[in-house]
């Protein structure tokens, strides 16, 4: 296995309920500044990072993650589980030791820095039929920001003027740079009810700045973004969301 990367979870207003540190051990933290007292008081096994002043929100705390650690797993601090897509039914799915995540996680850098490829990560889905069995590694596609990493060389920065939809717009410049990534399809990293947890980037994100995000990555990156639509899978939507689909 080649160089470790550093796994860092961002994280304001939610010291005492980090969900990640259940999941995996070691964790840096990246926290304000005037949190960091709070969160090293209730998360004493993890490294407490705190952020420059001028960091106000969750795109800024990301860009200040890349300049920081060149190989770098992000995680966000609400994720509560991690699943195997393949598993049989009937088999357990939920990957609960925290070896074992680590050790997936440092494989799926691997794999990527093997074939070259500089941003690497985990399927977007909770229901295991969403994932194409005979499909388990996708090189171009959309990589959630809350369990997404870059390797050293990747070429890539945040646009600071974003207050949400970072990782469609790092997305779409990693395969306009990079050409490709690494997307394991086999594992899902679950979120603890996204838009509707406290704290973190629910304070930054509502339906008009959604909606203005979605326009803008589409001037920025033109028709591979486009407004997300209900689906039989997902009848559920907030006004903005948007999908990206790439032509290869």
């Amino acid at each position: 296995m080649g160089k470790q990367v550093r796994i860092v979870t961002p994280s304001k207003g939610r010291a005492d309920n980090v969900l990640t540190t259940r999941l995996v051990d070691h964790l840096t933290l990246v926290v304000p500044k005037n949190e960091v007292e709070a969160y090293a008081l209730h998360n004493p096994q993890c490294k407490i990072v705190a952020e420059p002043d001028n960091v106000k929100n969750i795109v800024q705390s990301r860009q200040f993650i890349l300049d920081t650690y060149p190989n770098v797993f992000m995680i966000d601090d609400d994720v509560k589980s991690i699943r195997k897509n393949y598993a049989y039914e009937g088999e357990e799915y939920m990957v609960t030791d925290s070896n074992e995540i680590t050790s997936i996680i440092q494989r799926t850098a691997d794999i990527a820095r093997g074939i070259g490829a500089k941003m690497y990560g985990f399927l977007n889905v909770r229901n295991p039929l969403h994932y194409v069995s005979h499909i388990p590694i996708k090189f171009t596609g959309y990589l959630n920001a809350s369990y997404c990493g870059y390797l050293e060389g990747h070429n890539l920065e945040y646009d600071l003027t974003y207050k949400e939809g970072e990782d469609h717009y790092m997305s779409c410049l990693n395969v306009y740079r990079n050409r490709y990534m690494v997307i394991d399809g086999r594992y899902s990293f679950v979120t603890d009810g996204n838009f509707e947890a406290e704290g973190g980037c629910q304070i930054d994100r509502t339906k008009t700045e959604m909606l203005k995000t979605t326009l803008k990555l589409k001037r920025t990156f033109g028709d591979v973004i486009s407004v997300k639509q209900k689906t039989t899978g997902k009848s559920k939507l907030r006004e903005g969301e948007r999908t990206v689909t790439f032509p290869f």
